[in-house]
């Protein structure tokens, strides 16, 4: 995806590896819970060994029916997560995400010095998928 372009090896790839703190339970009532997802830590499952947000609801709620993890950060993200504790709570949060009633924020840290006050990054946000790298 960016092949050709000069980019630093991403330095928080050794730090990600390491197990992350818990997340902290920011609210929690017996329908759902808000989590705030520390960076470092997977969202669900990843094909890596790493602690995930998803199996340790899993242990923590063993009674909790249906997919409970209503949407996802990136393992570099930190950030409020929802965690559904029954399949129909899941569903009324979905859908909620997906006709756009949740507003969302996201803000980015940066280190260095930004040499502009303003600009257009041109690179793609995902994969591809009609044009995926071979290895």
């Amino acid at each position: 995806m960016l092949q050709g372009l000069e980019v630093e090896e991403n330095p928080m790839s050794g730090k990600m590896r390491q197990a992350a703190k818990d997340p902290e339970t920011i609210y929690e009532d017996q329908w759902l819970l808000v989590l705030d997802k520390p960076a470092g830590m997977l969202s669900v499952p990843g094909k890596e060994d790493a602690i995930s947000v998803y199996n340790q609801m899993r242990e923590r709620y063993p009674e909790a029916d249906g997919p409970m993890i209503v949407h996802r950060l990136d393992m570099a993200t930190s950030g409020l997560l929802i965690i559904a504790k029954t399949k129909q709570v899941h569903q009324h949060l979905q859908a909620q995400f997906k006709n756009r009633l949740v507003r969302k924020r996201y803000i980015a840290l940066l280190d260095g010095i930004v040499p502009q006050d303003e600009g257009t990054i041109e690179l793609p946000l995902r994969l591809n998928p009609l044009d995926r790298p071979d290895k």
